[in-house]
């Protein structure tokens, strides 16, 4: 595997002789776990660790190539899995879409605040921040966490790229996108619910979600045919919310609990009565993968 061969001539990867030694000294950690599940999540937080998503792909595609996994299932010619994340899964294999990129210098101040410094090494060495950034990590205690940027902040140095046209006049920090937003709350939702479910936590789970820089931003609907009659813009720099949750109710509740949260952050926009039933029908489409 990608993560055997970086351990194995780190230098080939542009990786230190010390991070080839972290990573064979964390394969056979993972080798000696009996619990299956903590070995499979101890797993996945290596590869993300130390693969970038280019590699991650390669290694799929290699394992559809060699006939050692069934090729992905798709509706059509193609998919974005997930919604949105310039990932494209054919039956073929998987690619990336490619844009031009610009350093954040914000989200990376902000990852380099937030996180602690064991926390960004070796994520974050050297990050300069990238085209809809994102990172997360996942730790053995069950803590997740995931930073990522606004897909809207990019859309006005996408628009060309992607064929957004319609986008081009959008600027970085400027809007915030209803349905990107609603799509994204409970797709973390669903997340979490589906971690629980597989016994990781105990009795409860906390959830927390920050959204940064959203001083002066307006919400706006960004598909044709769809407009609020009145501007709804945020007052306040950062919005937070976190809220304990018991594990039968994240399983029996998600979509639900994931609506009530979209619309807390709706009225930190001064938007206080969201038409709640056209949300849910919005958030079922994600969910049955109508789009």
């Amino acid at each position: 595997m990608k993560v055997k061969e970086i351990s194995e001539d780190p230098e080939k990867f542009g990786f230190s002789e010390k991070i080839g030694k972290e990573i064979t000294d964390l394969i056979e950690v993972i080798k000696e776990e009996r619990d299956e599940k903590v070995q499979m999540l101890m797993a996945l937080q290596l590869i993300f660790t130390y693969l970038s998503d280019e590699d991650f792909i390669q290694v799929i595609n290699d394992l559809i190539a060699k006939e050692e996994v069934k090729s992905p299932e798709v509706n059509g010619f193609y998919e974005e899995v997930p919604p949105y994340s310039g990932i494209i899964v054919t039956r073929y294999g998987i690619v990336k879409q490619v844009c031009e990129k610009n350093p954040n210098e914000l989200l990376a101040e902000l990852l380099q605040k937030e996180l602690k410094q064991e926390d960004l090494e070796p994520d974050l060495e050297g990050y300069h921040g990238e085209f809809s950034a994102r990172l997360w990590r996942m730790y053995q205690s069950g803590q997740f966490v995931h930073l990522f940027g606004c897909r809207e902040d990019w859309f006005e140095e996408a628009a060309v790229t992607l064929g957004l046209l319609k986008y081009q006049s959008i600027k970085s920090g400027s809007i915030l996108s209803i349905l990107l937003t609603l799509y994204r709350i409970t797709e973390i939702y669903e997340f979490a619910s589906r971690l629980a479910q597989t016994g990781l936590f105990n009795n409860n789970l906390y959830v927390s979600i920050e959204l940064h820089g959203m001083l002066n931003r307006q919400l706006v609907f960004l598909e044709t045919g769809r407009q609020l009659f009145r501007e709804y813009r945020c007052s306040i720099k950062n919005i937070s919310y976190e809220r304990k949750i018991s594990v039968d109710e994240i399983v029996s509740n998600t979509h639900e609990l994931a609506l009530n949260h979209t619309v807390y952050v709706f009225e930190r926009f001064n938007w206080f009565s969201p038409p709640k039933d056209v949300l849910r029908e919005e958030q079922k489409k994600l969910l049955e993968r109508r789009f």
